[in-house]
């Protein structure tokens, strides 16, 4: 059995994310007031942290306001840290392709 370790859900999972933490880290009441450029650590330890909530997401099944977590095994447990892996390199890949250079202006003048 194979499975797709990048699907279009953790795409779109990613780009959200890195949206959010963008969007709170402009917001005026400065609620990520504490991540900046000059804390990179912080800022990818809480990269790394929502992109394991996503990962979570993905792994565990929530439904109806009831978490259900089965199948406990080592292979879970592998496939729980490698999407928060993946997940964690695309929220990076879309903020540094979506966010990052979305103020750069591009002339194109002949």
């Amino acid at each position: 059995m194979t499975e797709q370790l990048v699907s279009g859900d953790n795409i779109v999972l990613a780009i959200m994310a890195s949206y959010l933490i963008q969007f709170l880290k402009d917001h005026p009441a400065k609620l990520l007031a504490w991540i900046t450029k000059e804390h990179p650590k912080v800022l990818r330890g809480f990269c790394a942290f929502v992109a394991a909530l996503t990962a979570v997401g993905i792994t565990f099944s929530f439904e109806a306001g009831v978490l259900t977590v089965t199948g406990l095994t080592i292979a879970a447990l592998s496939n729980f840290i490698m999407t928060g892996v993946s997940q964690f390199v695309l929220q990076h890949s879309a903020f540094r392709l979506l966010i990052r250079n979305r103020t750069k202006t591009f002339n194109i003048s002949t």
